[in-house]
């Protein structure tokens, strides 16, 4: 019995030893590219307030601020309306005129929702006064969809087989779309390379592209000409991937580092939850955290970072930004930090 139990442990030892080894190897990866320096304020940022979600498929649709709306993954015709003035969560049904898939996205911008599904090329519009959601555009294809206003959207879409920013407009309630090319730079394959995030600042009435896979955003102005090209604070300006041509198009073999995980775009400022630590981070505090880099969208320059913590041990996947505040999702929590914009 004593023999066995000897054994029992030195295999346990053995397996936890490798996965230290491979904890080790990752953040080492990361740390590989840490070459520069942040500027950190973490005086003003303050936990206001923690949600219970039921699940950890709920995400944030849209921000009416006291309102956040919150969709969810697996109902996508299910939204509950957290007010953050009275704590009070509300639940609302979309109503669709015509069957919908249920792997859909949806968006609530003011008094309009969309609804938007790449799979099945559609996209439905709607008032959230009674959350009917029309068909809008059937059969236009898209990677990704950002509302600029109740008429007119900015799209990701494959032109050339390379990812293309697109405008999509309405005459007579026929969709028109009008590629950008030449806005996303190539460097690999036009597709994996180019991956990033769309977003619409109101304020500025200017839309903003971060890549996933290197230190770049742009902004860009209501007639879709690039206003500027900003770089994140780290020095990875060349996505490290390895792609492979199957037949007519590519596929993803590795992706050695993300390096712009999540963000967000608003009053006039570029919110960036960067994946590389910098020089002057310890990594122990950056595991405990997801760090935030703010860049100004009218000249491009980073402003400072801060820290928004582990919440019960789990970083947010997500974020969104009104009002001086930061809202998140953490695990199966809704949480929202106070802050200086």
């Amino acid at each position: 019995m004593r023999q066995v139990t000897i054994i029992l442990l030195t295999i346990v030892s053995i397996v936890c030893a490798c996965y230290f080894v491979l904890w080790c190897l990752k953040r080492s990866k990361s740390h590989n590219y840490s070459s520069f320096y942040r500027i950190f304020s973490n005086d003003n940022i303050k936990l206001l307030d923690t949600v219970f979600l039921d699940d950890a498929f709920h995400y944030i649709a849209g921000i009416d601020y006291p309102s956040v709306y919150l969709g969810n993954r697996l109902n996508s015709s299910h939204i509950k309306i957290w007010n953050t003035e009275t704590r009070e969560m509300t639940s609302k049904e979309i109503k669709f005129l015509k069957v919908a898939n249920q792997h859909n996205d949806l968006v609530v911008d003011s008094a309009h929702f969309y609804v938007s599904n790449t799979n099945e090329s559609l996209i439905y519009g709607g008032d959230i006064a009674d959350w009917i959601a029309h068909p809008l555009s059937e059969g236009i294809s898209f990677i990704q969809f950002t509302p600029l206003n109740h008429d007119k959207f900015a799209l990701i879409s494959l032109y050339d087989k390379e990812n293309t920013i697109t405008r999509l407009g309405f005459d007579n309630r026929k969709p028109i779309v009008f590629p950008f090319k030449g806005l996303l730079k190539k460097q690999i394959d036009g597709i994996f390379c180019t991956e990033g995030t769309l977003h619409y600042d109101k304020k500025s009435k200017r839309l903003v592209f971060v890549y996933l896979y290197r230190n770049e955003f742009l902004v860009i102005d209501s007639h879709f000409q690039l206003h500027r090209k900003g770089n994140t604070v780290d020095s990875i300006s060349q996505a490290k991937l390895k792609t492979a041509k199957i037949g007519n198009t590519y596929a993803l073999i590795s992706a050695e580092i993300i390096v712009n995980k999540y963000s967000y775009a608003n009053e006039g400022y570029l919110y960036v939850n960067s994946n590389i630590p910098a020089k002057n981070e310890v990594l122990a505090k950056y595991s405990a955290n997801a760090v935030i880099d703010i860049y100004a969208l009218e000249d491009v320059q980073y402003q400072y970072s801060f820290y928004i913590p582990n919440f019960r041990k789990k970083k947010l996947t997500e974020f969104a930004v009104a009002n001086g505040r930061l809202f998140s999702i953490q695990g199966n929590y809704l949480t929202a930090y106070s802050f200086s914009e």
